[in-house]
């Protein structure tokens, strides 16, 4: 049952967005200028000159290694400095003309980076500057309040996730809010991980009344919008929180997943070329138990994956499925997945990427009808945030085998529940991840300098 003041959350008239929609790249891409949408500062920071004076905090480096037991630094006593770095912090750079220069830590559609990470601490919100490394004072918040907040969530700092539709609405258009959510559930993912093996307790927050409250006197609303010139705002929406605290056990628990060499790997991890056209060559076995002890351990369980083995070593190739709790793989179908993926994977008529030369490629589903029933208008976001947390961990399953992983939306749904034998037909595919090895391209690494 929906709650009036779940019916009254500032977002739901953007997450509305039907979740089952058969589209895949909007029209409107077709057509798109891709160098205007970086000219108009797509991949800008928070870190643009104002008229105001700002209030920076330069963090100290981050630690170099995850998982790291270092004592804490007094001037960092939660060791946010490592935590935002390896989750949203910027790790590499593509000198080509006309590409998006800067990458984050995190994958987003072509680097437009509409997700930010705020950090709510007693004395106030600042917002995480990836390009300097510093965080830029927000507001000033009422110390009490700040500190009753954070009490009732049960953390010393929180982490809220935010978005801004309209960054890459100029280049999706109406397509920005399922990329958006997305795009924000990926980030609860990276941020999670890495609180993880930073040492910390973490809990993330989706209820609507409680981002309301941690984003009052400080966050935009659209409750006071015409809803015909929504697009033409740059209204910020608060998609989840993350409550973090210093660890209350001693290690890590053996139900999680952190690979070892973590900040390694995130410094390795990227999406491929443009063009995703890997090598044709297997991917080692290894890569399904991770993939599967990492999606067993997502922290928005309620997303199911489906996995389309193309070239695996000592793997059949074929159809295999998990569902939250498992710890491996089921063969769903044993059988040549390529007619399969060309059928799913097709955008105007046109197969969306060289699914022959991938190695695998992995479905996340979601049960959408339960969660219209469950939370209405919110199911959108809801929906999206498990799938996009569970989607970081697949792209961190690869790059520890030294693999990319591409998202790419340009799939059919319908094809895919048929093909891949969903079998609650409440279920929709919402990701579409191809894996594979791809050979030299321009990108580069970003020291850990600061």
């Amino acid at each position: 049952m929906v709650t009036a003041t779940q019916s009254a959350f500032a977002g739901d008239r953007v997450w509305t967005d039907t979740v089952d929609s058969r589209r895949a790249i909007p029209a409107s891409l077709e057509h798109a200028d891709s160098h205007g949408a970086d000219a108009s500062g797509a991949w800008a920071t928070s870190s643009a000159p104002t008229d105001r004076a700002e209030i920076r905090i330069a963090l100290p480096p981050p630690a170099l290694r995850l998982p790291h037991d270092s004592d804490p630094d007094d001037s960092d006593p939660l060791g946010l400095s490592t935590l935002l770095y390896y989750a949203v912090g910027l790790t590499g750079h593509d000198p080509r003309a006309g590409r998006w220069p800067l990458h984050r830590a995190v994958a987003s559609a072509r680097c437009l980076y509409p997700t930010e990470c705020q950090v709510l601490l007693p004395h106030g919100i600042y917002r995480y500057d990836a390009t300097h490394h510093h965080l830029l004072k927000t507001a000033e918040l009422d110390p009490g309040s700040a500190t009753r907040l954070l009490h009732d969530i049960g953390a010393r700092a929180a982490l809220v996730v935010t978005s801004r539709p309209t960054r890459t609405a100029r280049l999706y258009g109406d397509y920005a809010p399922r990329l958006c959510a997305q795009e924000a559930g990926m980030t609860v993912g990276a941020l999670h991980l890495t609180a993880v093996a930073s040492g910390l307790d973490v809990e993330i927050h989706q209820d609507p009344d409680i981002l309301s409250a941690l984003g009052d006197g400080w966050l935009d609303s659209d409750s006071d919008t015409d809803s015909d010139t929504d697009t033409d705002t740059d209204t910020e929406y608060a998609m989840a929180c993350l409550a973090v605290a210093p660890r209350s056990g001693d290690a890590l628990s053996g139900q999680t997943w952190v690979p070892a060499e973590l900040a390694k790997v995130v410094r390795a991890r990227h999406s491929g070329p443009l063009i995703f056209d890997p090598v044709p060559e297997p991917a080692p076995r290894a890569l399904l138990d991770d993939l599967a002890r990492a999606l067993a351990t997502s922290p928005l369980p309620d997303c199911s994956a489906y996995l389309c083995v193309n070239r695996v070593s000592e793997t059949p190739c074929g159809i295999y499925r998990t569902v939250p709790g498992d710890r491996g793989w089921q063969l769903i179908a044993e059988r040549d997945v390529v007619p399969d993926l060309e059928r799913i994977g097709q955008t105007d008529g046109r197969v969306s990427l060289n699914f022959r030369s991938a190695a695998a490629t992995v479905y996340l589903a979601v049960p959408r009808a339960r969660a219209v029933e469950q939370y209405g208008d919110d199911a959108f976001r809801r929906v999206h945030l498990a799938a996009g947390a569970a989607a970081h961990r697949v792209t961190i399953a690869a790059a520890c085998h030294g693999l990319a992983a591409r998202v790419h939306n340009g799939y059919d749904a319908a094809a895919a529940h048929h093909a891949l034998g969903l079998s609650d037909p409440g279920e929709t595919v919402v990701f579409q991840l191809a894996i594979g090895r791809v050979g030299n391209h321009a990108g580069l690494r970003l020291p850990v300098v600061f």
